[in-house]
């Protein structure tokens, strides 16, 4: 018996202790903070935002409500994103969520085919927004994959495309006030180069996943 006692006392005192992976919402909202501040940054670094923006965001309580509900739904997609990387927390109210919050933002954008939010205008535009929108969004993809990597997803791929829908959008949110107002142009020149982050990081993901077999 003692020596069953001594055997268990061994084996204990080699265990290492198990670090307590870092609450979700706490690092939502390090990352979102953190990369609100570089985009906003460096996209003033390059240029100034559009003039009379931030007076149209009260004086057109519609533009107010499209650029709340694009910050919102990426807010909870990177909720999500480290939800999903930390096991026994569940994500699928949260997927949910986004995908309505950030419907309702491009529903928004696309109603004003018929119904524009704002006059369109070539006033702010940016020469190189295209381009401006992928790479301010690299950053914040690294820094967020870095996150997920660190946790333990059950889901890499899924969370890392996740994280690249976030990351891509952030700068196209901020772009419909740094750069000209117009419908075709947002969805062409600022929503469309951050959906192509995604496979920027699903391409991260497959990556990190072969190297995790090596």
């Amino acid at each position: 018996m003692n020596k069953h006692r001594e055997t268990i006392d061994a084996l204990a005192r080699e265990l290492a202790p198990v670090t307590v992976a870092p609450r979700p919402e706490g690092l939502a909202t390090l990352w979102l903070l953190g990369s609100l501040a570089w985009v906003v940054g460096v996209a003033l670094l390059s240029g100034p935002v559009r003039p009379g923006a931030l007076q149209q965001l009260f004086e057109h309580p519609r533009f107010l409500a499209e650029m709340t509900l694009g910050l919102a739904g990426i807010g909870v997609v990177v909720f999500a994103v480290l939800r999903s990387a930390t096991p026994g927390l569940a994500v699928r109210g949260l997927t949910w969520v986004a995908t309505a919050v950030l419907g309702l933002w491009l529903g928004n954008i696309l109603l004003g085919f018929i119904a524009p939010t704002l006059e369109s205008s070539m006033l702010g535009k940016r020469p190189h927004c295209f381009s401006e929108t992928l790479l301010y969004a690299l950053p914040p993809l690294v820094a967020l994959a870095y996150l997920v990597r660190r946790l333990y997803p059950l889901r890499p791929a899924a969370s890392l495309v996740g994280a690249g829908l976030a990351s891509g959008l952030l700068p196209a949110w901020f772009m419909q006030m740094a750069c000209m107002y117009d419908t075709a142009h947002i969805l062409l020149h600022h929503v469309l180069p951050g959906i192509l982050v995604i496979p920027l990081a699903w391409l991260a993901a497959l990556l990190l996943w072969r190297r995790g077999r090596t």
